[in-house]
């Protein structure tokens, strides 16, 4: 559940929730993100105009409790910062002058953003949000972040998994057990965060066309309101997914 309420500054999740006539839902919150970031502070948590808050209610069996990034509340964190700072973004691309490399950067560049592109891994990842966009085959041995991803939903908070050869990619239910696998053509759009760095944004797939199509989804409408997003036949599917795991699923921890 995403909450979109003006906030006044120096007020808190918590307050900001009382004025709105919901005081529970601060106490009930699984996790509390604010511009697509976990919160430290949780109900605690000092919020300005123009944030991005979303209140997170689960039960106590899921793969990622506290998602450290989630991509729902685009075009946060790229227009509001994290915490009081505004950041600079870069897209890192594996093919800096591909169409899905352009299509990301000027997604971003129509917000207003001065975002620079460029090759994979050049720039300070302590110091900018960054949006890596290219296969997974090439993206996945390229970042700290993406090992994040690659050791599954409870040390990343995405609930999607590709295969080690990168050719499919997994949906998986709450508690990181596969539910469907999806092969050529599928996009993932999503996000994580290293301990003590700024949050990372992959835009990527299992294969050109899947990268193709996740850049085309870079967007609200697409993003809005999902932890991750996966792309399959044109259609932006939310994760995790909600259907029953298949019968020899295991937990992916």
């Amino acid at each position: 559940m995403r909450t979109e309420l003006p906030a006044q500054d120096g007020e808190t999740v918590a307050g900001l929730l009382d004025r709105a006539g919901r005081p529970g839902d601060a106490q009930a919150a699984g996790s509390i993100h604010v511009n697509g970031v976990t919160s430290e502070d949780g109900p605690q948590e000092r919020v300005r105009p123009g944030d991005q808050v979303w209140i997170d209610v689960h039960g106590e069996d899921v793969a990622a409790p506290q998602p450290p990034a989630v991509v729902g509340a685009f075009p946060a964190p790229f227009t509001t910062g994290v915490g009081a700072d505004r950041i600079p973004t870069r897209v890192e691309c594996v093919e800096p002058g591909s169409e899905p490399c352009r299509a990301v950067t000027e997604a971003l560049v129509s917000l207003g953003l001065p975002a620079g592109s460029g090759a994979v891994g050049n720039s300070m990842a302590d110091e900018t949000l960054r949006v890596l966009v290219g296969p997974w085959s090439r993206l996945r041995n390229a970042d700290e972040a993406a090992d994040l991803i690659a050791a599954g939903p409870a040390r990343s908070g995405v609930y999607a998994r590709f295969a080690r050869d990168a050719r499919s990619l997994e949906i998986l239910d709450p508690r990181g057990r596969p539910s469907e696998t999806l092969a050529a053509g599928a996009g993932l759009v999503a996000a994580t965060q290293v301990p003590l760095r700024q949050p990372v944004w992959f835009v990527t797939g299992t294969d050109a066309a899947g990268v193709q199509a996740a850049a085309q989804a870079f967007g609200p409408r697409a993003l809005g309101q999902k932890l991750a997003v996966v792309i399959a036949d044109g259609r932006a599917l939310r994760v995790p997914s909600v259907t029953p795991p298949r019968p020899d699923a295991r937990p992916n921890a």
